[in-house]
């Protein structure tokens, strides 16, 4: 699942590359961007504010060989590395410092660090902005569970369906793994509406609650079974 959680943002995130460049631009898919200096551009998009924050963007030039070069940018053989690809024609860059509004205008300063087929940075001349899809912590969880399960104490599958029983006193599971499954049981009791004394009695025999207690999914009264949210159920 975690797996198939970062394959599907990371098809989401390349699948919007794929759009024309004008549907791009009016999604804010791509920002527009003019060069002032080697490191300082402007734009009149106010979506350049939603990039902020993001550490790789890819930067390219306006020209049809830019947007060639990021649409063979391989997002997901790249989610975790630092370095450019070696012939890749686009820089990777990141927004920092603060934004100046001037008017219709929006200065601002880029971190970019270029691949070696990118071409030097003119002033005045257009380059585009794109999203790039990061991940370093699917390859991490994926490993920490492999090591959960060589360890012979629990299996992943335990983690999964039966945390309650990892949590006893004789357990090996201990420190960050420990307080995530004392986390995620907590989650799940909020999620299944259980209150501070309920958790304890889940066991014990549901009382009848009044008529008005309840309504079942027809919008009718139910006096026969007990509201799993009511506060009495215990």
């Amino acid at each position: 699942m975690t797996r198939y959680e970062s394959v599907m943002s990371y098809l989401s995130t390349r699948n919007a590359r794929t759009f024309t460049r004008l549907e791009r631009e009016r999604a804010g898919i791509t920002v527009p961007i003019v060069a002032a200096g080697e490191s300082v551009f402007v734009t009149t998009s106010p979506e350049i504010e939603q990039l902020v924050g993001q550490w790789r963007l890819l930067l390219t030039e306006d020209s049809e060989d830019g947007d060639m070069a990021q649409m063979r940018f391989a997002d997901y053989a790249w989610r975790n590395r630092f370095g450019v690809p070696s012939k890749a024609a686009l820089a990777f860059a990141e927004i920092v410092g603060e934004i100046d509004i001037e008017g219709d205008r929006r200065r601002f300063s880029l971190s970019i660090k270029p691949g070696p087929e990118f071409p030097r940075i003119v002033p005045g001349r257009r380059y585009l902005l794109h999203p790039a899809f990061t991940d370093f912590n699917t390859d991490r969880v994926i490993g920490r569970l492999r090591e959960i399960d060589q360890a012979g104490a629990a299996s992943v599958t335990t983690v999964l369906t039966s945390p309650h029983s990892l949590l006893g006193p004789r357990t090996a599971l201990k420190g960050p793994v420990r307080k995530e499954i004392e986390r995620l049981l907590k989650r799940r009791e909020r999620r299944d509406c259980f209150t501070a004394s309920q958790p304890a009695g889940r066991a014990q025999p549901h009382h009848r609650q009044p008529a008005d207690a309840c309504m079942g999914p027809s919008g009718h009264r139910e006096d026969t079974f007990p509201c799993p949210c009511s506060s009495d159920t215990a």
